[in-house]
């Protein structure tokens, strides 16, 4: 479970500059360039290629901030007035905004400096037991939205279909003015709910993918305390549902937080939504035009990269630039200070791959390349 001061930890770092790589072949001594162009023209009939003239793009930095508010956030996912905002927002000492319902489990609370929020509808102990059961049980590998359609493969719940929960989700974060498209949604049904944590239970413990209402009791020993475990129970099932931030009508990919996530209930009632990426504006970015990569070696490169992580099986649909934060994988991170309410922006190169899964349905899963370096930009870790 991500503590509060890890996510913090994460949110900083995320603003962080970081600095830190494909084949077919008919003959050993084929150049690279005959390579190249074999991939490209098998792939060019059925992969969609973005073309870009003069293969340049543009990198941004001192891209500004656009602050989450309070007052958007409660009018995308509450029903409360503008008067009750105005009743029931606080800011404390440190300038960390909330609102708060006294009477309900209605709560909001905005990060340091406004990039992130939190929204709960439940109890935030409650809430994470939904966000835990979405994540990897080996939090330090890719997991991937296939992953998610394998683990959730039911389409529906039977009192909200998933079309319903997905325009609900839709009109609030349209309400709650957030840049973002639609990626997927995956039904939390009651039998899967139990089988997960079933399993997860004799793998690693009764404390583990546990219902909201566990709690942990500690003895004379904390390291050896109790369970007061919960099981997962019919009204308790959900949609998990993700979107993607966009940025100068472009998706934009952030490599500590991918997702915003929002779980709605069968009720049609969002209780859990947060978003560790807040929006950006380029207009009075500094900008500075470089040369990139072709979508054709981007689509070389990525192909290479999904063999070596055994994806090769997944067919590659299409390349587009998109915009990412400036961090790659497997760089050290040393004297890192924060700079502040800005950011620096680098075009990349999207690479979606599809799977096709046992259900005949089609999901879609993302490679992210610096557009400049081709390096891989770092993926969803948790």
């Amino acid at each position: 479970m991500r503590t509060k001061k890890q996510i913090e930890k994460m949110m900083i770092g995320m603003l962080l500059g970081g600095g830190c790589l494909l084949s077919s072949c008919h003959s050993v001594y084929m150049s690279a360039e005959d390579r190249l162009q074999g991939d490209y023209q098998e792939a060019v009939a059925e992969v969609e290629l973005e073309t870009v003239e003069e293969l340049t793009a543009f990198a941004y930095s001192d891209v500004s901030v656009i602050p989450y508010t309070v007052e958007n956030i409660a009018r995308g996912f509450t029903d409360l007035s503008d008067e009750e905002i105005e009743k029931y927002k606080v800011c404390d000492e440190y300038d960390q905004k909330s609102l708060t319902v006294p009477e309900e489990n209605t709560k909001i609370q905005l990060g340091f400096g406004d990039i992130y929020f939190y929204f709960y509808a439940i109890d935030s102990e409650d809430a994470l037991r939904y966000l835990n059961i979405t994540q990897p049980e080996n939090h330090e590998r890719r997991f991937l939205l296939s992953e998610l359609a394998e683990r959730f493969p039911k389409k529906d719940l039977a009192q909200l279909s998933r079309e319903e929960a997905i325009k609900i989700c839709d009109q609030a974060i349209a309400d709650a003015k957030i840049p973002a498209v639609f990626e997927n949604a995956f039904a939390m049904d009651y039998e899967t709910l139990c089988k997960l944590q079933e399993d997860a239970s004799k793998q690693y413990g009764e404390g583990f993918y546990c219902a909201p209402g566990s709690e942990y009791i500690e003895g004379s020993d904390p390291w050896n305390g109790t369970w007061n475990v919960k099981q997962w129970t019919k009204e308790q099932e959900a949609y998990y549902v993700v979107y993607k931030q966009q940025l100068d009508e472009k998706r934009f990919y952030s490599p500590t937080y991918p997702w915003i996530e929002l779980f709605v209930n069968a009720d049609g009632q969002i209780f859990y939504a947060n978003s560790g990426m807040p929006a950006l504006d380029l207009s009075q970015a500094k900008k500075e035009e470089q040369k990139i990569i072709s979508a054709q070696e981007a689509y070389s490169m990525g192909a290479a990269i999904l063999q070596k992580q055994k994806l090769n099986q997944s067919k590659i649909l299409s390349v587009k630039l998109c915009y990412s934060h400036k961090k790659y994988i497997n760089v050290e991170e040393e004297n890192e200070k924060v700079v502040g309410a800005s950011a620096s922006i680098i075009p990349c190169w999207e690479i979606c791959f599809g799977h096709m899964m046992y259900q005949g349905q089609n999901v879609n899963d993302y490679l992210y390349l610096d557009a400049v370096t081709g390096l891989e930009v770092q993926n969803g870790i948790y």
